[in-house]
């Protein structure tokens, strides 16, 4: 690693910097031909990986710009955009992408696509906005998200020990996840004190208007865990509402959030919101 390039604390940074891994996590997708975008790039690894394989645009959302001169060096002459910016104040709109004919620095809050996939070794700290930004705020969702994050985050997104959660379901609605690899601390410049996991999301063709209204169900049945899930729907819903709802999909008034399925959720939702 440069000894010029020093990690922000306050950004939460540890660069990725065993390449074979970086290979394994860009090798699962398709890009080339593809608009990429990558959250973060830090001094530019996954960039470079990301670049072998030629993809149609590549743009850099990055808040740090001690990292600019680094990536202007570093990649000279490639046709990637480097965007200083917050990505949770970054817009995706479906519009025609213009390629740059080089390197070029911009500080847009709105990028526009035809499509495009998501990569990025991001701060584990707001693993969680920045997968609800993209999977249900920006104006176009990616085809796919590909992040490397906390394992324990990752463990919890995928529901390892049978137990949802909010977070899991609000991906499930929209994605389908899979683990490519778990990634020691050894890794990573500086070393984290816990393993990381790099997941990818490939997205349903879900309206995250729908989903969204789902996922309030959701919170809500999460709002307060020790109680049981039809409690915590009554703050909303009528109680004899609710009981004929659950009885419809035998499901136990004495169940908590946390042992329903996605299957079970969309279904509750949907008698819910037609009765209502």
């Amino acid at each position: 690693m440069d000894t010029k390039i020093k990690a922000k604390k306050h950004l939460w940074q540890n660069f990725l910097r065993n390449k074979n891994i970086l290979a394994s996590i860009v090798w699962v997708g398709e890009l080339s031909d593809k608009h990429i975008i990558e959250i973060g790039p830090g001094p530019g690894d996954l960039t470079e990986m990301i670049l072998i394989k030629k993809p149609l645009s590549l743009d850099l959302i990055e808040i740090d710009t001690d990292m600019f001169p680094l990536l202007e060096q570093r990649f000279n002459g490639e046709k990637i955009t480097i965007n200083h910016n917050d990505v949770l104040r970054v817009n995706i709109q479906n519009w025609e992408w213009k390629i740059p004919e080089w390197i070029i620095f911009t500080q847009e809050n709105t990028l526009s696509k035809t499509s495009y996939h998501v990569y990025g070794n991001i701060p584990y700290y707001i693993t969680s906005p920045i997968l609800r930004h993209f999977l249900y705020e920006v104006s176009l969702t990616p085809e796919t998200i590909t992040v490397t994050m906390q394992k324990e985050v990752a463990d919890r997104i995928l529901a390892r020990d049978g137990k949802n959660s909010v977070l899991s379901l609000s991906c499930q609605l929209m994605a389908d996840v899979e683990k490519i690899c778990d990634i020691s601390p050894n890794n990573f410049v500086p070393a984290p004190k816990v393993w990381s996991t790099c997941l990818k999301f490939t997205l349903k063709n879900s309206d995250s208007k729908s989903m969204k209204k789902i996922l309030s169900i959701i919170e809500k049945g999460f709002s307060q865990k020790r109680k049981k899930l039809i409690s915590n729907l009554s703050d909303r819903f009528p109680r004899e509402q609710l009981s004929s709802s659950f009885r419809k999909l035998w499901i136990d008034e004495n169940t908590r959030a946390e042992d329903l399925s996605q299957e079970q959720w969309i279904a509750l939702s949907g008698l819910l919101f037609s009765d209502s």
